[in-house]
């Protein structure tokens, strides 16, 4: 990610230590602090090899490094924010397709969680636990409402995920 690659240079480039602040794009009081050539030159190359191509472009239009990261803050919190808007939307109609395996729901629940990490928006495990659960197909139901209804503060994905480990074997067995 971009964000945490250049982070060290904010404070260098005379910009709030933390991406995402909302004074991201004010000036620092007194105006930009003096930063050597070197160290400018470092950012922008280091931004030239950590951005997609299409980026390139905004950076090399820009006459300052503190510019260019501006400009790029500001896409990629745009970016983000869709980007996060359309996993929520599919993380809150999240269910098990036909025919798949526990394992498999499992694997792409957890795939949901990484994509939410990596934009800096974690789920709570109460949360996914839920999104488990309910996404359940009905004949899951025996199986799913004691631990959807569980009051265990520490009841993780992967501890009910490994409880209907053993139901779906059960299931399994039935059909």
């Amino acid at each position: 990610n971009l964000t945490h690659v250049l982070r060290p240079y904010d404070k260098t480039l005379g910009l709030p230590a933390v991406c995402g602040d909302t004074n991201d794009t004010e000036e620092p009081a007194g105006g930009a602090p003096a930063t050597s050539g070197a160290d400018d030159q470092k950012a922008r190359s280091l931004m030239m090899r950590c951005v997609n191509t299409m980026y390139i472009p905004i950076i090399m239009t820009c006459k300052t490094t503190r510019e260019a990261w501006l400009r790029l803050r500001e896409l990629l919190t745009r970016q983000t924010g869709a980007l996060y808007q359309n996993k929520v939307r599919e993380f809150t109609t999240f269910t098990m397709k036909p025919n798949e395996s526990l394992t498999d729901y499992y694997s792409r629940l957890v795939q949901f969680q990484s994509d939410f990490i990596s934009i800096d928006r974690p789920r709570e495990q109460c949360d996914l636990v839920s999104a488990f659960l309910s996404g359940l197909p009905t004949e899951w139901t025996p199986h799913s409402v004691p631990l959807l209804q569980s009051t265990d503060p520490n009841q993780t994905l992967d501890n009910v995920y490994a409880a209907l480990l053993s139901s779906e074997q059960h299931l399994l067995r039935r059909t």
